[in-house]
């Protein structure tokens, strides 16, 4: 299950939206869904009476422990379930008027033998947990998801529970052993505050994305590249006077309704763009001369999610 907040604000707005594309890129390639995978946004660190401090939860309208069982195992492991993540806000500077940094890291919990990280199912030859936290780590990287970085990984148990101690601490050194996993990503995110400051109805961060594609008289069509939402399509295409980026399994272009940006780049030159179809996805260059071998095409586009529907429960 995904846990949303209705309406977030400030910091929890920037996460959420993190949060909704980490949930389908997971759900998709480790093979898991609601039923399976507890996604949790921000948690706070807490001090307890007995425990140390721990991280809580915001579930069912309040924050709640994350020993409990009310979410089939808290934040950390629970045989019922694949996989759990949150969220750890370390640190939150100002940098200028309208620019914070925050210090976040992303915490995952996940049982080795119930999902399939790249794809892969588990095997006694191989174990896959370079492969889950690499999964994570590299597809933010890459996609930017909702503008975040990756600084670091780390799964050294002790390391990756730093910030907590008491039961919790215990409970992680105790059950991190095969197929047990834990990892955590440091990651880095900038954002405005003034953007997240009042109550308002939940919406996807815009990210902005580049894409090269490649103009070969034989083109791979094997060749593919991500655009965004986690899905695909070809890096390499034929020459011709159109250029129609295909999503995997569509008819339409992948793109086709999306916001791109100018300059549409051409063989490293800034050119009239070509006119586009926003229905159908495609570029038609022919006034100008065509798409040719050997060439590169960099389109500018902006991933706004709104053509996708959002997964997840509202807490």
């Amino acid at each position: 299950m995904n846990y949303l907040q209705p309406y977030p604000l400030l910091l929890d707005a920037v996460i959420q939206s993190a949060q909704v594309r980490l949930y389908d890129m997971v759900c998709r390639v480790w093979n898991v869904g609601t039923n399976t995978y507890n996604c949790f946004g921000r948690s706070l660190k807490n001090k307890t009476d007995k425990d140390g401090y721990e991280p809580e939860i915001f579930y069912n309208g309040q924050y709640r422990s994350g020993l409990g069982n009310a979410t089939n195992g808290g934040l950390f492991f629970e045989d019922s379930i694949s996989a759990m993540s949150f969220f750890d806000e370390v640190e939150t500077t100002q940098t200028t008027k309208f620019d914070y940094l925050s210090k976040v890291r992303l915490i995952f919990s996940v049982r080795l033998d119930k999902i399939t990280p790249s794809g892969m199912a588990n095997v006694t030859a191989q174990r896959l947990d370079d492969q889950a936290m690499w999964d994570v780590a590299q597809w933010i990287q890459a996609t930017k998801c909702s503008n975040f970085n990756v600084v670091k990984v780390e799964k050294n148990i002790d390391k990756v529970y730093d910030r907590y101690n008491g039961k919790f601490k215990a409970d992680a050194l105790n059950k991190n052993m095969q197929p047990r996993f834990s990892f955590r990503i440091d990651l880095e995110v900038r954002w405005n505050p003034f953007l997240y400051n009042a109550p308002q109805t939940f919406k996807m961060e815009p990210v902005e994305h580049t894409i090269v594609l490649l103009i070969k008289t034989t083109p791979d069509n094997s060749a593919l590249i991500q655009v965004g939402d986690g899905r695909y399509i070809q890096q390499q295409y034929a020459p011709g006077n159109t250029l129609k980026p295909m999503k995997i399994g569509d008819s339409n272009g992948h793109l086709a309704g999306r916001s791109y940006i100018v300059p549409f780049i051409y063989s490293g030159a800034n050119v009239v763009k070509p006119t586009y179809n926003a229905v159908t996805g495609v570029w038609d260059r022919t006034a100008f001369g065509g798409f040719n071998d050997g060439d590169e095409v960099a389109i500018k586009f902006l991933d706004d999610y709104g053509a996708w529907v959002m997964s997840g429960s509202q807490i």
